[in-house]
């Protein structure tokens, strides 16, 4: 739209930026919805994963703190914004499975013995089986990575011993972040580690659980990844 400075408007060119200024308000207000209706499907999906995570002994906050990570390791990873946006929604609901392992393994406060951990590790069966009913991109997404944030670069994970980059992508990053974040919460078994603890671990698990390029970028961004912890500590 043009208007001239100093001029009179005519009836038509009157009714023409009547028409503009309406559209523009009717663009800003269907921006404020969107951004409402985006920000409630968010927080729906934190509160589900919360319900869920409340059912751990020692979990607060993790979901949120794997979303928001995973969404800045994608970001630093080069992937597009559209990618960035929907890890973020669907990174919370990788451990929706554990709905379906018993109170008993959940609230064991000590190291897993082997039964233990084949029955926890049915959580990622689960979680898939739930969420990969759904066409939607995002529940498309948090099906795969619920079914295969538990696999590792050489081929050792579980359930299915997926190898490299035949892990998704979206898996490879949470996978990361969700380790990232249990080693930074104190556990019965074990203290918290340190900063410097964190990258030994990382640097040593590099081709062995998680892929070297994402190591790489977590070691580059560990800074940043770390205040999503002092933004959403544990309660």
């Amino acid at each position: 739209l043009y208007v001239k400075p100093n001029s009179m408007l005519s009836k038509m060119g009157s009714r023409m930026l009547d028409i503009y200024t309406r559209c523009v308000a009717i663009t800003h207000n269907n921006l404020r919805h969107k951004d409402e209706i985006r920000n409630s499907r968010e927080e729906l999906v934190y509160v589900l994963s919360e319900t869920i995570e409340k059912r751990i002994p020692g979990e607060s906050n993790h979901v949120r703190r794997v979303s928001k990570m995973a969404y800045l390791l994608a970001q630093q990873a080069g992937l597009s914004e559209n990618f960035c946006e929907r890890i973020k929604l669907a990174a919370p609901l990788h451990d929706i499975g554990t709905i379906g392992i018993s109170d008993e393994i959940l609230n064991n406060p000590s190291i897993f013995n082997e039964d233990e951990m084949n029955a926890m590790a049915m959580h990622t069966d689960i979680g898939a089986t739930i969420l990969g009913s759904s066409e939607r991109p995002i529940l498309k997404m948090a099906s795969i990575i619920a079914a295969q944030h538990h696999e590792h670069w050489d081929g050792s994970g579980k359930p299915n011993k997926i190898k490299s980059e035949n892990i998704n992508e979206a898996a490879r990053i949470v996978s990361i972040v969700d380790v990232l974040d249990a080693l930074g919460s104190k556990k019965p078994y074990r203290a918290a580690f340190t900063k410097d603890e964190m990258v030994t671990f990382l640097q040593n698990e590099s081709g062995k659980k998680f892929e070297p390029k994402l190591v790489e970028t977590a070691l580059s961004t560990l800074d940043e990844l770390l205040k999503v912890r002092v933004q959403h500590p544990d309660n």
